[in-house]
């Protein structure tokens, strides 16, 4: 399965139910699993394909690593990932170090992304950091966003 299968057939369905309730947590944690695994897909994928665009990168989770460098989205979305999986991260400096981190919060009008989740507010699946509401589906979107772009950079057909 090439990386954009994986999109189209994981990784799409998995948002657009997340973006059915934004406040289901297990519907988030879906998307968040689904999307953390597209950046595997692509590595691998270039791996065979294309090595000289991971050159130097032992495996996906460095490959991870360096897409996450100077993009706090995208680490903030692995750190979410690997927070899900192994429930407390006590290593490194992670944004996110709990699964329980991740939860349903309120906001109201004018807080949170532009066109992402409910009209008027109500409660979303979220991340405080630094006292400031993360919405978990911008973040996605933004992760997906990247990784397309990544799939075009390493000539990824589509």
């Amino acid at each position: 399965m090439t990386p954009r299968e994986y999109l189209a057939l994981v990784v799409e369905p998995n948002l657009e139910d997340a973006a059915q309730d934004v406040s289901d947590v297990r519907r988030t944690y879906n998307a968040v699993m689904a999307v953390d695994g597209l950046a595997a897909h692509v590595f691998h994928w270039c791996r065979r394909h294309n090595a000289p665009y991971v050159q130097g990168l032992k495996d996906d989770t460095w490959y991870r690593e360096q897409c996450g460098k100077n993009r706090a989205n995208i680490q903030m979305l692995h750190d979410m990932a690997k927070a899900a999986k192994h429930v407390e991260l006590d290593r490194g400096t992670p944004t996110i170090r709990t699964f329980a981190e991740m939860q349903p919060r309120e906001f109201g009008w004018g807080e949170g992304g532009y066109g992402v989740g409910p009209y008027g507010g109500g409660d979303q699946v979220s991340v405080l950091i630094d006292g400031q509401k993360i919405q978990i589906e911008l973040l996605l979107i933004q992760a997906v966003d990247f990784y397309k772009s990544e799939m075009d950079a390493a000539g990824i057909p589509v």
